[in-house]
């Protein structure tokens, strides 16, 4: 507690509340202090969102968002001073519309289930990814229909979600899947139809980069990214793919009519709903559209980017625009609480609701009863600079700098640990979940590693035929993570990232 109120005073200090600054002519708001409110170490947990949700108000508290000094978000006013949040009636922000019709606030209307996900029941949630296998397996009865067919493009599903054992289990049950895909994979091995699309190094799109997080600094920008290297024959952009299918699937012109809406295209530069078009050429009329006549592919292909100089109401909006109020109190989960809570007991589901507060809160994830069972640690999942999510390990420059790693393919175990334990150095352990599942590796100590933890890098345990160079190597995290009703918050739809373990010699 005493650290508490010391962090609270100097950080309340350090705010220097009242104080301002002078750029370019423009007086506005100083206040140099930030709590950083997004990353997996918070909102990866029961009750996540109100974690994030708790550090994110420590900076509306002071005044530092938006403003020089503080924490600025996610371009909340975009290129020409385009404002890409909404107010509510009474006057606060809500979502923009990146976000669809998934907007946390107001709340959605939740129904009875009509997606695989169950999103429907998470009027405030995202989207619910790990009810995707639950939905197939435990709550298909709940759906008006029987699934049978999936389309999958891009994400290797079964490696990046929780027990892939139980997606596994989930797709084999259905009875037609057909996959986009330029590798072969754990999740495209379900596949029975393998359509061949472009790899990244092979296609030409624009842009690359989302506002929703990834511009930043003093100017907006915009980037073409051009072919590393040329496809085999007939291997297509995926777009492409999508626009032969729509043809003869007798959709071209509604098609044509949605990308004209997704893109905002403008005249002269919309798509003419009677005639067809590639890929290439709709990039070409969206920069053409978004940026002048004068700024095609042809022109891009020579520079690479679009950028100018962002203005200070898009750099510092709350310094100098009047944007919607920030919320301090959520009543609205509180009033949509009571139909979630209906529609749950009508389905004979026994969800823990209690997520529904109107101020953050916090109480203990499932993991915290496990350490009286005998899983005394807890398995942690760690980055490497140089791999990124389940696409990089089959790359052989990037497996030989992971074998060469000190870490690499190993298990990560504090060295204390280790000794209470009887494991040294260099030795085969077991790491057995709470749930029962089983990995086994080789372990590495280290004093860099906090006692009561065993790191487990990036998305390693491969075990696709499609991926010979990264077949068998390393752990798999995600193996260990249960992946049931308990560990997942029925308010936000996440999943528990917690792992409790335990380990022995082999």
């Amino acid at each position: 507690a005493s650290t508490i109120r010391r962090l609270a005073r100097e950080f309340g200090a350090a705010a220097s509340i009242g104080s301002t600054i002078v750029i370019e002519g423009q007086k506005m708001p100083l206040r140099p202090v930030c709590a950083f409110p997004d990353c997996r170490g918070l909102a990866a947990h029961m009750y996540g969102v109100w974690t994030g949700t708790a550090v994110q108000l420590l900076n509306v508290m002071v005044g530092a968002v938006d403003v020089p000094g503080g924490n600025l978000s996610t371009n909340v006013v975009g290129p020409h001073g385009k404002f890409r949040i909404g107010e509510g009636p009474e006057g606060l922000v809500t979502s923009g519309p990146e976000l669809g019709n998934r907007r946390p606030y107001p709340a959605r209307k939740p129904t009875v289930p009509q997606t695989v996900d169950l999103g429907e029941l998470f009027p405030v949630g995202r989207s619910p990814r790990p009810l995707l296998a639950l939905g197939l397996l435990e709550y298909a009865h709940l759906l008006p229909y029987k699934p049978e067919v999936v389309v999958h493009c891009s994400s290797n599903a079964i490696m990046v979600g929780a027990n892939p054992k139980l997606l596994a289990q989930a797709l084999s049950r259905l009875s037609f899947m057909v996959s986009f895909a330029h590798t072969i994979d754990e999740t495209v091995e379900f596949a029975d139809i393998i359509l061949p699309v472009q790899h990244p190094l092979e296609r030409l799109d624009f842009p690359v980069n989302s506002l929703r997080g990834w511009v930043t600094g003093d100017q907006w920008y915009f980037t073409l990214r051009q072919p590393g290297v040329e496809s085999k024959p007939n291997v297509k952009h995926l777009a492409d793919v999508f626009l032969d299918l729509g043809e003869k699937l007798g959709l071209g012109r509604k098609v044509t009519a949605e990308l004209n809406n997704r893109l905002r295209l403008k005249e002269p530069y919309r798509l003419d709903e009677q005639r067809s078009y590639r890929w290439e050429e709709i990039l070409d009329l969206s920069a053409k559209s978004g940026f002048g006549s004068d700024h095609g592919l042809d022109w891009l292909k020579k520079n690479g980017l679009v950028a100018w100089r962002r203005g200070l109401g898009e750099r510092y909006p709350r310094g100098v625009l009047r944007l919607p109020r920030l919320p301090i109190y959520f009543e609205h989960f509180l009033e949509i609480r009571p139909k979630v809570e209906a529609l749950v007991k009508e389905a004979g589901l026994d969800w823990d609701l209690s997520g529904y507060q109107s101020m953050p809160f916090w109480k203990p994830c499932p993991a915290s009863a496990q350490r009286a069972r005998g899983y005394d640690l807890l398995a942690v999942n760690f980055k490497f600079g140089f791999h990124s999510f389940s696409t990089t390990e089959g790359n052989p420059w990037l497996d030989e700098l992971t074998t060469r790693h000190p870490w690499g393919y190993n298990l990560i175990m504090n060295a204390a640990t280790a000794r209470q334990k009887g494991i040294g150095d260099g030795e085969t352990v077991i790491v057995e979940s709470c749930e029962g599942e089983k990995v086994t590796g080789t372990v590495k100590l280290t004093q860099g590693i906090h006692p009561e933890v065993v790191g487990v890098g990036a998305c390693f345990g491969r075990w696709s035929h499609g991926q010979p160079l990264s077949r068998g190597k390393g752990v798999n995290y995600n193996t260990l993570l249960p992946h049931k009703m308990e560990w997942i918050d029925a308010f936000s739809g996440h999943l528990d990232a917690c792992a409790p373990i335990r380990v022995s010699k082999a």
